[in-house]
C-alpha cells in the first residue's frame, strides 16, 4: 500500500463518516462531506484559472476555517500554498507575494 495523501484522506473520511464534524472555528463548522465538497470545488476553481499542478498560490487571510478549505483544496490539486501573514505592513505582504512565484491570490475581504 502507497502513501494516503491529506485529500485522499478527507475524501475517505467523507465517504465513511459525512456527518461527523472534521473542523470549526468560533463562526462555522464543517462536517467531513462538507469539507471535501467545499475542496473540490476550490481546487476546481483554481484549476479553471490555469492554476496547475506545482503552482504557487499566495493566500492572504485570518485564522479562520477557509485556511482549512484551502490548505484541503491545495492538497487535492497539488498547488503549493504560500501564506501571507496578515500582521505584515502593506510593503511586506507586497513583497512577499511579488517575490514567492505565486500564480494567484486568494484573500480575506476582513
Amino acid at each position: 500500500m502507497g502513501w494516503v495523501t491529506i485529500g485522499e484522506t478527507i475524501k475517505m473520511f467523507a465517504e465513511r463518516t459525512p456527518n461527523k464534524v472534521a473542523t470549526l472555528d468560533k463562526n462555522r463548522k464543517l462536517t467531513f462531506k462538507e469539507w471535501n465538497e467545499r475542496a473540490n470545488k476550490i481546487a476546481n476553481a483554481l484549476k479553471g484559472l490555469g492554476i496547475e499542478k506545482g503552482d504557487r498560490v499566495a493566500v492572504l487571510a485570518y485564522n479562520c476555517i477557509e485556511w482549512m478549505e484551502i490548505y484541503a483544496a491545495a492538497a487535492k490539486g497539488g498547488f503549493i500554498v504560500v501564506p501571507v501573514m496578515f500582521r505584515l505592513a502593506p510593503p511586506e505582504m507586497k513583497y512577499v507575494i511579488n517575490h514567492s512565484g505565486a500564480k494567484a491570490l486568494i484573500y480575506s475581504e476582513d
